[in-house]
């Protein structure tokens, strides 16, 4: 990091090619949270007496899509990766929640050589904080640095080392010779061209929590959800990315009753499924002939 300053650069050198890749790294980019980490990654060289410039640079690939890892760093932490596509990956922190939650980020994924590569995340719309590392595929070791600030509002700031080991192999569908070196996000995006823009899934931003009266009022109003398929929802709209990706109704809970228990001494719900007539109160949300009905045992947190 840089001194008196919110931003740094995260170096990567390939001493074989004299390829460099650059993280640029700050904090107080994005709009509604300053305490996540954004980068921007540049391809460099280092430039050698008597030596022409190379002619390539470090790209980003898809190579290592689908590859499920377990690490464990030199600090004692132990994680589950999963290169779930060449923009996410999703990962469960074995020690440090002492759980076995999954989450998300966004990633990148950059080729150094045929086993060499670069793999980083931001826990977005959580901590915010950022881990990059250069791992080994063949090797199956790692090294890399952690930046921002934890759950408890520390700041984390270090380098670490790891071993790991293969896990697993996700099928990938990507077209013969497409490396991955460009990322296609679809027809109905339009190109990242900002600094640090990356593809972000923000879930409490698009669906802001919601009390009960509220999601009561809601429904009142409408229970249309992902209506129709894709060319029946005008592109950029609410629900038009999703709409193609709905399941047919279903009759399957008609007639069916749970009980609905949340975590941490959260709200107990017992839900009943009945036909439209004999319907009882409620938070109730009618689709295709059934209304379900929410009636809450404890009292629900706001």
């Amino acid at each position: 990091m840089v001194p008196k300053t919110q931003k740094g650069y995260n170096v990567v050198v390939d001493l074989n090619s004299n390829l460099a890749t650059i993280f640029e790294v700050w904090f107080s980019g994005y709009k509604d949270d300053n305490r996540e980490v954004q980068r921007q990654m540049h391809y460099r060289y280092v430039e050698v007496a008597v030596k022409e410039a190379p002619k390539e640079r470090h790209h980003l690939t898809n190579r290592i899509e689908g590859k499920g890892f377990h690490w464990t760093q030199d600090k004692g932490i132990e994680t589950l990766e999963f290169y779930s596509s060449v923009i996410f990956s999703s990962f469960i922190e074995l020690t440090r929640c002492s759980n076995e939650l999954m989450f998300c980020g966004p990633s990148d994924f950059v080729m150094i050589n045929e086993n060499m590569y670069i793999y980083d995340r931001v826990e977005c719309v959580m901590s915010g904080i950022m881990t990059m590392y250069v791992f080994d595929l063949f090797s199956l070791k790692q090294v890399g640095v952690r930046l921002g600030f934890n759950e408890k509002d520390t700041l984390e700031y270090y380098m670490f080392r790891g071993n790991g080991e293969i896990i697993g192999q996700g099928a990938t569908f990507e077209n013969f010779g497409d490396h991955g070196k460009k990322i296609v996000m679809g027809p109905n995006r339009p190109p990242m061209t900002g600094k640090g823009q990356r593809p972000v899934y923000r879930p409490l931003l698009t669906n802001p929590p919601m009390t009960e009266s509220e999601v009561y009022g809601a429904c009142q109003k409408s229970t249309r959800i992902f209506a129709g398929d894709m060319s029946a929802v005008p592109s950029r709209t609410t629900g038009s990315e999703m709409a193609g990706n709905k399941l047919p109704p279903s009759d399957f809970l008609v007639g069916k009753e749970f009980t609905l228990r949340y975590d941490n001494g959260g709200p107990v719900w017992n839900t009943d499924s009945m036909n439209q007539q004999n319907s009882a109160g409620g938070a109730r949300a009618k689709d295709n002939g059934t209304r379900r009905s929410m009636k809450p045992l404890s009292p629900p947190r706001t």
